[in-house]
């Protein structure tokens, strides 16, 4: 995917949105666009009145003043279209880019982010709430301080379950897949091996961690937000039995569903094709991967003498 932003080197894209969905305008944004669109078009009728004209004299300051309408109106058209069409909204490893129809665009640092939300419209009607408007328009607070707020985006609610993790520090974007389809920092690891989803028995599952001694996999796919969690923790910068660690304490915590975890000691871990088979004298599990899964498997599995596999 072609970047929506210029990129610096080593800079990915890693969430794009479009314009769409509610934005809550006030009484007032509309009645000047009304207003703004009544120029448009008196200036339209202003120019096939001029050269209907049988006088034909100029008449250069109205001409002039209908054909700046006109433009200004047709520039205003086109920006609305590509922010329509185009991703408006970007967050890359390093920046959060929110361009806007005719003022410069919104930026800042992903870890200036210490929370956000939708804007929600309350309608009062004699001092009570009889109404509420959860708009698409995004509101962020920055911890340096000040807030930021534009919209309306598309997927508001993936930009606010980012930007919330972020403000919590459970979410590292460094550490997240590309919008493109770029590889997390957790699937391009060489010692341990993690999948985003596998196939049990049939029926499909969530992801799959295979460390050092352990196997976890989780029976379900999990919600957005646990998943940009889990990427962050398996790709962060540390051993691979410290992520073990985390993994397997995360397999019985009951927010991240059900999982399963599996000691590899007296084990033999084999990949046949795109099957991944964990089997002791007694029992065996196997984990159908997704055919780019199986690839980075054949690279990627972790190998130590205590568990071998083919």
């Amino acid at each position: 995917m072609k970047s929506p932003v210029p990129l610096e080197p080593g800079e990915r894209v890693i969430f794009a949105s479009v314009r769409g969905g509610d934005a809550g305008h006030s009484g007032w944004w509309w009645l000047a666009a009304i207003f703004g669109g009544m120029q448009v078009c008196n200036g339209l009728m202003f120019g096939v009145h001029f050269l209907a004209s049988p006088s034909g004299e100029p008449m250069v300051g109205g001409v002039v003043g209908a054909i700046a309408a006109i433009l200004a109106g047709l520039a205003a058209l086109a920006r609305w279209v590509q922010l329509k069409v185009q991703p408006a909204y970007v967050v890359t490893t390093r920046r959060v880019i929110a361009k806007r129809v005719f003022l410069p665009a919104v930026t800042f640092a992903p870890d200036d982010v210490g929370a956000a939300a939708r804007f929600l419209i309350k309608h009062m009607r004699y001092g009570a709430i009889v109404r509420e408007q959860l708009t698409h328009t995004v509101v962020v607070a920055l911890r340096s301080g000040g807030t930021r707020r534009f919209g309306p985006v598309k997927d508001a609610d993936a930009l606010v379950t980012l930007f919330t993790g972020l403000g919590q520090g459970v979410i590292d974007v460094r550490a997240l897949p590309g919008a493109g389809g770029e590889l997390s920092a957790a699937e391009t690891r060489k010692d341990l091996f993690f999948a985003r989803a596998s196939i049990t028995a049939g029926a499909e599952r969530g992801p799959l961690f295979v460390g050092p001694t352990a196997i976890v996999g989780f029976a379900a796919e999990l919600s957005r937000s646990r998943m940009l969690q889990l990427y962050t923790i398996v790709g962060a910068p540390r051993s691979a039995l410290d992520i073990e660690e985390r993994m397997i304490a995360l397999g019985g915590n009951v927010e991240f569903g059900r999982a399963v975890v599996m000691k590899r000691e007296g084990t033999t871990l084999t990949l046949d094709g795109k099957r991944l088979v964990l089997a002791s004298e007694t029992s065996q599990v196997a984990f159908d991967l997704l055919p780019d899964d199986a690839r980075r498997a054949e690279a990627q599995l972790p190998k130590n003498e205590a568990h071998p596999y083919r």
